[in-house]
């Protein structure tokens, strides 16, 4: 079955060769990347596609590219450039940014407004070049402890991630990764279909011995292929400290 072809670029999406570009590597790099987190499950694997390159004067000029679009899309692509080469991550954001704006219904702005825009966007981008290059070291060995059996607490990822904890926590409830145990004593548990995933764990933290039995406490914590993804999520909608 032979794959359509498409423009170098498609209005809402991103392909792996753009990706290269972006963050100044060989295609291969990325492709190897790609294929290498979607064998682990991190990332689902983006359809393939030909890809033409109307910057070629070449016959053969067309490539297989896997492409990226909408929000899984995104959110995959950003952990794909998060692990592969994070101090560019703040650029691909801002792709992304200018991908959906061109999407979106035009609408007449003045030019005051084009500038006050133009300067949020400049302000957000810094924001993440330099939060970025403060993750970096981490970022660069996230994937080797994506592989291991480490937990981490819910206070010590928002720290690595660079979030307050309160916002991390309202983000974990509304993205269902969380819940509350009960009124009175607001433990955090995680839902067993984030454990499924192997994102998260209820660790067994306390166990006290009773007369009417043992009673177990546990504690939510994110396995270190869950901070990978959180960290995702988190960059994705925007949430990172500033």
């Amino acid at each position: 079955m032979n794959m359509p072809i498409i423009p170098h670029t498609i209005a809402g999406s991103i392909n792996h060769i753009e990706i290269a570009q972006i963050v100044h590597t060989e295609p291969r790099n990325v492709k190897l990347s790609i294929e290498r987190l979607a064998n682990k499950n991190v990332i689902q694997l983006p359809p393939m596609a030909k890809v033409e390159n109307k910057q070629s004067l070449s016959p053969n000029r067309f490539s297989d590219a896997y492409v990226f679009s909408g929000e899984q899309g995104k959110l995959d692509s950003i952990t794909v450039v998060a692990q592969l080469c994070p101090q560019f991550t703040a650029l691909l954001v801002k792709r992304w940014y200018e991908l959906e704006s061109q999407t979106a219904k035009p609408v007449e702005l003045s030019r005051m407004e084009l500038i006050q825009l133009a300067l949020a966007a400049e302000q957000e981008n810094q924001a993440l070049k330099d939060h970025v290059a403060v993750l970096e070291p981490k970022a660069q060995v996230m994937d080797v402890i994506a592989d291991t059996v480490n937990t981490y607490s819910i206070r010590d990822s928002a720290k690595t991630i660079g979030i307050q904890e309160s916002k991390l926590i309202d983000f974990m409830l509304k993205k269902h990764w969380v819940y509350r145990e009960n009124s009175r004593h607001r433990r955090l548990c995680a839902y067993a279909q984030r454990v499924e995933q192997k994102v998260m764990v209820n660790k067994v933290s306390q166990v006290i011995a009773c007369v009417e039995g043992d009673k177990v406490y546990t504690q939510a914590r994110i396995t270190a292929y869950g901070l990978t993804r959180l960290t995702a999520l988190v960059a994705a909608a925007g949430l990172l400290n500033k």
